[in-house]
């Protein structure tokens, strides 16, 4: 299963766990939740509605109509999911954050500062799928580029 699917299903988990949504209002939180992340899945209303009847099928989340809606609600298997991908990925987001705050401070800072602790083999692995290397790394050029043009004095440059 893509990481995309997973995300989006541990949102419509979370969306449905405190009270019962249609269709619509899953999509629309979804949308407007991760509108501005670049890195989160597409959230096409096809694709969303195409993950909800999945889990519907596998019998995490379940509905009843309310005229024309479908309206969702959590079931026992879907909050295990739920749980399973709060143990698993919270540790995994939380040392993943520590690796990209070490990253800020080696980049902006004068000394180096060595990581105090490691990634996992899955750690690595899933911050491999979430971060572009290219991006970071053109970033990091023109960054040290800049540093050290603000660094020359000004009659030397163009020289």
């Amino acid at each position: 299963m893509s990481l995309k699917k997973k995300i989006i299903q541990f949102l419509v988990l979370k969306q449905v766990q405190g009270s019962p949504a249609h269709l619509a209002e899953i999509h629309r939180s979804i949308s407007e939740g991760i509108k501005e992340d670049d890195l989160s899945p597409n959230r096409s209303r096809t694709y969303v509605y195409k993950t909800i009847k999945e889990m519907d099928e596998q019998g995490w989340i379940s509905h009843h109509q309310e005229g024309r809606k479908k309206i969702f609600s959590l079931c026992h298997t879907g909050r295990m999911v739920l749980d399973d991908f709060r143990e698993r990925y919270i540790p995994l987001l939380t040392s993943i954050e520590k690796a990209v705050k070490q990253m800020i401070l080696n980049v902006t800072s004068k000394e180096f500062h060595d990581v105090p602790w490691t990634l996992s083999e899955e750690e690595k692995r899933y911050l491999s799928k979430i971060l572009n290397v290219k991006s970071f790394i053109r970033w990091y050029i023109l960054h040290q580029l800049l540093e050290k043009k603000n660094a020359m004095p000004e009659n030397s440059i163009g020289k």
